[in-house]
């Protein structure tokens, strides 16, 4: 698996289409100070599914979408295209495309190969893979002084993500969260049915 294609329009500083073809090997992108360098690695955080505005160094996630006094966008758009000969990941499809688009209502969306998915399937696909927006494989402008000061907590989340646990653990969380919403489910049938016995005795009794 491997990152074949970047295309961008309307995020920050890409206010027309631009498309970045990854071939095999190394491949640097250079340019001047202001030029958009760091805006293509943060693009790439934002498909893969960033909600944070500081690793995006924005203010407000509608930020990201270019505004200019001469030409302003309506929506932020990205899409990575992924090479997937290996069938790491766990998509029949030997290329899959992943796409992010923000408008400026502040609706943001997410497609895998045309298909629209929630963020939470878009996340677990991405651990299975073993791709994560805090994994090691996207380093953003300034993380690498977080990654050597960071925490052993934060260590271990890097540790989990590379190693494929990511994945378990989000798992785990959704099963958890089933679990929690079923008890209460039956927890207020539990009240009601109680209740509805409650008021059939006292019905009984004025009787």
């Amino acid at each position: 698996m491997r990152l074949s294609s970047i295309d961008i329009q309307g995020f920050k500083s890409f206010a027309r289409h631009t498309h970045l073809t990854f071939d095999d090997g190394v491949t640097g992108v250079i340019g001047p100070n202001g030029s958009g360098k760091s805006n293509i690695a943060e693009g790439i955080r934002w498909v893969l599914g960033e909600q944070s505005t500081k690793q995006l160094r924005s203010k407000r996630q509608s930020d990201v979408i270019h505004s200019h006094k001469d030409r302003k966008a309506h929506r932020a758009h990205v899409a990575l295209t992924f090479d997937n000969e290996s069938g790491r990941f766990p998509i029949e499809s030997a290329e899959v495309v992943i796409t992010r688009t923000m408008y400026s209502s502040g609706e943001s969306e997410y497609a895998v190969n045309n298909e629209t998915v929630r963020l939470l399937d878009l996340q677990q696909m991405l651990a299975e893979a073993g791709v994560g927006v805090k994994s090691y494989t996207v380093i953003s402008q300034g993380m690498v002084d977080q990654y050597l000061t960071a925490t052993p907590q934060r260590r271990q989340e890097l540790f989990d993500e590379a190693t494929g646990v990511r994945s378990l653990q989000l798992k785990m969380s959704r099963a958890e969260r089933k679990s929690k919403k079923t008890k209460d489910t039956k927890s207020m049938e539990k009240d009601h049915n109680n209740s509805t016995t409650l008021k059939a005795n006292i019905h009984t009794t004025k009787a």
